[in-house]
């Protein structure tokens, strides 16, 4: 709870506000931190795409994934900011036949019960008339034939819903290279590769994709200075423990999409000879270590072959 602000007498000068608690000492208000405050709370409001299992959202800066599971065919998204659940995302494969109005008002009603519903462009929608409550919405892609169910925690009544997500909301499963962004880790990888594993930890992020015998491996870590002080940036391509190094790191660089220039290391490796009856481990891998020295970020590409690892990497931190 905070303390009241009180006005302490003072013998050289005029009174400063001062915490009742007596444990912060005087604060004086300034026109600097009243602006960086606003700057903090715009940027916190700021749209920043979401994209997962091929949907792609913009949501405010604040809102971020507490819960992913599930695979392309199926699955769930929840998002969340300080002060609890904003959005849940729930997809799963629908034939078109069965993707009717009926269908979609069908699964509206088995989250709102028999309350009216209103159709929003190719969407199915339902906006609480007394906030806080839940706005669903639900609609069908043909690109990717599947439903997906949006239900946006409403605190007060706003045009969120409506006016922000859905026109946001795209299925970009039918784009060669499909986007992937949560936190701050956005990069795109070719769509024949599915989402193997991902690990999604404070400062450190990794996603993991396969498909066939390609797979590529992109791991971003915050803050690079930081990062970089505890190892050098070729120290950090280690060998995998079934892997050797055909070579010595080189110098690399890589240009980002937005023109970002990324330097650090690249360098190959080949599998041990006595794991060579393991189909699960590929015969080459390629690593990239790069500084991302505009977002600060140590970034981490390991792949099958050097042209996936370089492509996958000028996409991380663009706009995808």
């Amino acid at each position: 709870m905070a303390c009241p602000t009180v006005e302490i007498p003072h013998q050289n000068g005029p009174p400063a506000p001062y915490d009742a608690a007596g444990m912060t000492g005087p604060t004086i208000a300034t026109p600097d931190a009243a602006a960086a405050a606003a700057a903090a709370s715009a940027a916190r409001r700021t749209p920043h795409p979401f994209a997962w299992q091929g949907w792609r959202l913009s949501v405010p800066a604040s809102w971020n994934a507490v819960k992913l599971e599930g695979d392309f065919a199926k699955g769930h998204a929840l998002l969340a900011d300080l002060d609890g659940p904003r959005l849940g995302l729930r997809w799963q494969t629908v034939e078109a036949k069965r993707a009717t109005r009926q269908a979609l008002e069908r699964v509206a009603r088995e989250e709102v019960g028999t309350k009216a519903t209103r159709t929003v462009g190719d969407a199915v929608v339902y906006l609480d008339p007394e906030p806080p409550g839940r706005d669903i919405a639900v609609r069908w892609s043909l690109d990717s034939g599947r439903l997906i169910q949006i239900a946006y925690h409403a605190r007060r009544r706003d045009d969120v819903l409506v006016g922000e997500l859905l026109p946001s909301l795209a299925d970009a499963s039918a784009k060669d290279a499909r986007p992937w962004a949560v936190f701050d880790l956005a990069c795109a990888v070719p769509r024949e590769l599915h989402l193997a594993s991902h690990r999604l930890n404070a400062g450190d992020l990794e996603l993991e994709f396969a498909g066939g015998r390609r797979f590529v491996n992109v791991r971003q870590v915050a803050l690079a200075e930081i990062a970089l002080r505890r190892l050098p940036i070729a120290g950090w391509l280690a060998e995998p423990r079934r892997y050797r190094a055909t070579e010595e790191p080189s110098p690399i660089t890589i240009h980002a999409r937005d023109g970002r220039s990324m330097q650090g290391f690249i360098t190959s490796m080949r599998r041990r000879r006595r794991f060579f009856w393991s189909a699960a481990t590929p015969a080459a891998r390629v690593a990239l270590a790069l500084h991302d020295l505009t977002r600060d970020r140590l970034l981490l590409v390991e792949a099958g072959d050097e042209s996936l690892a370089r492509d996958v990497a000028a996409t991380v931190g663009c706009d995808v």
